[in-house]
């Protein structure tokens, strides 16, 4: 039997009354969506040992960021870091969009978060930095990751790696560039350089042309003769004659190579120098005394032809903080800047 009924509830409060129900089961099934979210377990031996090296790779990452470059260690500039394990990956401080793709579960870490998940990829050895700004449909579309093998893994790969005092300067060198794309404007002005040579070939461009070679060795040491001149007069003539050769090589190298080639270079020196002069500099912070550490090392003196734009934009680097001038200067306006 069907009984018809009548009512005089008053339309208007009925969808009131409705709308105020579905905000309450939207917010009850936030609530438990959120609960679930902040559940974390407990961190295997290996983990805790990880936790411990990223602790490290933190307190190093502070300490350079207060005596060098402030933003090294801002929020907004700091990119995610995945560690890449045997068998899993661990996400430090990922974004909304990692979460969403991946399958993760959270470690009970106080400091800062760390999301186990399952191994992103079979690649045997990781760092690099990664991002695609013009790319919305994966994780890295729109923030860099930093992406480093664990200690573990980089053992296996080269015996020298034998403690963090190797293997935390690596990472700190991809940090660079994670913060450095980090800063869009920057990122996007890199974007419009012309990639006409992988950077591992352009590297040994020294060799193939001698004529660059001569300019780039007489460069560096007008460099280095900067850093180490006794007075402020000797080092501003030393810095003049930097500048001198430069212009003309630079001139040169447009002519016989094409102007790309000296974009491709300032790109290159520009990304290089400071992530080699913070890998330094933590390593020096944490103890390791290896020949490349030293200030004579042909880690920037005499490594022109396997890597020059490493070298001279290091040494640049240096003797911006000899001269007191800002490290931030490449990202502060919204124009590539070459250093």
């Amino acid at each position: 039997m069907v009984i018809m009924m009548t009512s005089n509830i008053n339309p208007d409060k009925l969808q009131v009354t409705i709308m105020k129900f579905r905000v309450l089961v939207l917010f009850i099934f936030v609530s438990i969506l959120c609960s679930s979210c902040s559940v974390t377990v407990k961190p295997t031996e290996n983990e805790q040992a990880l936790i411990e090296s990223i602790q490290e790779i933190l307190s190093v990452k502070k300490q350079l960021a207060e005596t060098y470059w402030s933003d090294f260690d801002k929020e907004e500039f700091s990119a995610p870091v995945i560690f890449y394990a045997d068998s899993a990956c661990y996400a430090l401080n990922p974004k909304r969009e990692f979460l969403n793709e991946f399958e993760c579960t959270k470690l009970d870490v106080k400091d800062f978060d760390l999301y186990r998940t399952e191994l992103l990829d079979s690649i045997q050895f990781h760092m690099e930095t990664h991002v695609e700004l013009d790319n919305d449909t994966t994780f890295y579309g729109r923030t860099p990751y930093v992406r480093c093998s664990t200690l573990e893994i980089v053992q296996e790969t080269a015996e020298m790696y034998s403690d963090n005092s190797w293997w935390i300067p690596m990472v700190m060198h991809e940090m660079v560039h994670g913060c450095q794309d980090s800063h869009r404007e920057y990122y996007i002005a890199r974007g419009k350089v012309d990639y006409c040579v992988f950077e591992l070939e352009f590297a040994q461009y020294p060799i193939k042309y001698p004529w660059l070679m001569d300019a780039l060795i007489q460069e560096n040491n007008m460099l280095l003769s900067a850093l180490s001149a006794p007075t402020d007069e000797e080092c501003k003539d030393y810095i003049h004659q930097f500048l001198s050769i430069r212009k003309a090589r630079k001139a040169e190298m447009s002519d016989k190579l094409g102007v790309e080639y000296v974009q491709l270079e300032e790109e290159f020196e520009t990304a290089e120098s400071l992530a080699r002069f913070f890998e330094v500099q933590s390593a020096i912070l944490l103890g390791n005394k290896h020949k490349n550490y030293k200030e004579d090392s042909w880690f920037f003196a005499d490594a022109v032809e396997i890597s020059y734009f490493f070298v001279t934009g290091y040494n640049l680097v240096r003797l911006f903080v000899k001269l007191g001038i800002d490290l931030d200067l490449p990202y502060q306006n919204k124009e590539h800047s070459a250093l």
